[in-house]
C-alpha cells in the first residue's frame, strides 16, 4: 500500500488508555493514518491532554457526536463499559469497527451498532512497544482498502494473525492476551527465589530478566526444538534435572494448562456478560 493510500483513511479512537494510546502512537510513527484525520474520544481530559501535548494535530473529544464521519472506529474500552457507550455510539454502517474488548462477541457489537463491518482482535500489552501480538477475527468480507487499513494497523503493534474462527479470539485472550501476565509471575517468584539464595534485589531482577531475555532470543535463532534445547541443558544428576525434578513432582505443566484454560473460561463468561 503507497503512502498515499495508507493516509486516505479516518480512524476514531474511543479509549485513551494504556492500549487505546498505545495503538495511537503506533499508526502515527508508521505513518498508517495521518495525525489530523485521527480523533480520540475520551471521559478523562487530563487523558486526552496529555496525548494532545504529544501529538498536537489530532482532535480529541469527550463525546461521541462525531463518530458517524469516521470510517475506522476502534473500541478500546473495558469490556464491561461497553453497553453503556453503545447507547451513545451512532456509526456509519458502511465503517469498520474494531473492537478489542475481551469477550465481547461481533453479534453483541453488531445488535447494539447496527454496523457489520466489524473486526475483533485481541492485542497484548508488548504492543505497547510494537512488540506485541494481535490476534483478529472480521465478520464480513471487508473492501480491499478496508482490509489492507485493518492488517496495517495490527502490523504496527508487533506480530498480528489473522484467525477463521471467532472462537479463536478466546483461545488467544488466554495465550497471548493473557500471557504476559502468566509470564511475569513466573519471572516475579524466579526474582523472589533469586533473593532468598542472597541476591540483592537489583541483582536478582538483572540475573532473572536477562536470563529469560537470552534464553528466548536463542530460542528463536537457533532453529532447535524446544524439547532439544531443554535436553541440552539438562544433564543427567545435574542441577537442571533437579530443578524440572521439582516441577515434574509438583506437577507444574499440568497447572500452567490450568491456568490457560481458566483464561480462557473467564474469557467466554465476559463474552455472555456482554
Amino acid at each position: 500500500m503507497s503512502k498515499e493510500e495508507r493516509v486516505s483513511n479516518t480512524l476514531l479512537i474511543i479509549g485513551a488508555g494504556n492500549m487505546g494510546s498505545a495503538i495511537l502512537r503506533a499508526v502515527i510513527a508508521n505513518n498508517i493514518i495521518s495525525q489530523e484525520k485521527l480523533l480520540l474520544v475520551d471521559s478523562d481530559l487530563d487523558k486526552l491532554n496529555i496525548i494532545k501535548k504529544e501529538f498536537s494535530d489530532i482532535k480529541i473529544s469527550t463525546e461521541l457526536k462525531k463518530a458517524k464521519e469516521y470510517e475506522n472506529i476502534l473500541l478500546a474500552v473495558k469490556p464491561q463499559n461497553f453497553s453503556e457507550l453503545a447507547k451513545d455510539l451512532v456509526v456509519d454502517s458502511e465503517s469498520v469497527v474494531i473492537s478489542i474488548m475481551a469477550g465481547i462477541t461481533i453479534s453483541n457489537i453488531v445488535e447494539k451498532l447496527n454496523c457489520n463491518n466489524i473486526v475483533r482482535c485481541m492485542p497484548n500489552l508488548p504492543a505497547q512497544i510494537s512488540k506485541g501480538v494481535s490476534v483478529y477475527y472480521k465478520s464480513s468480507k471487508l473492501q480491499e482498502n478496508q482490509n489492507n487499513f485493518v492488517k496495517d494497523l495490527f502490523n504496527s503493534l508487533g506480530y498480528s494473525l489473522e484467525v477463521e474462527e471467532e472462537v479463536m479470539i478466546d483461545s488467544a485472550t488466554a495465550i497471548s492476551g493473557s500471557g504476559p501476565g502468566l509470564i511475569y509471575y513466573i519471572v516475579e517468584s524466579m526474582i523472589n527465589g533469586a533473593k532468598d539464595l542472597g541476591f540483592s534485589d537489583k541483582d536478582a531482577r538483572a540475573l532473572v530478566l536477562k536470563t529469560f531475555s537470552g534464553s528466548i532470543d536463542y530460542l528463536i535463532s537457533s532453529g532447535e526444538s524446544i524439547k532439544e534445547l531443554r535436553e541440552k541443558v539438562t544433564s543427567k544428576g545435574g542441577t537442571t534435572n533437579a530443578g524440572i525434578s521439582s516441577f515434574e513432582e509438583s506437577k507444574v505443566q499440568d497447572k500452567v494448562k490450568e491456568a490457560i484454560q481458566s483464561a480462557f473460561n473467564r474469557s467466554k463468561v465476559l463474552s455472555l456478560e456482554g
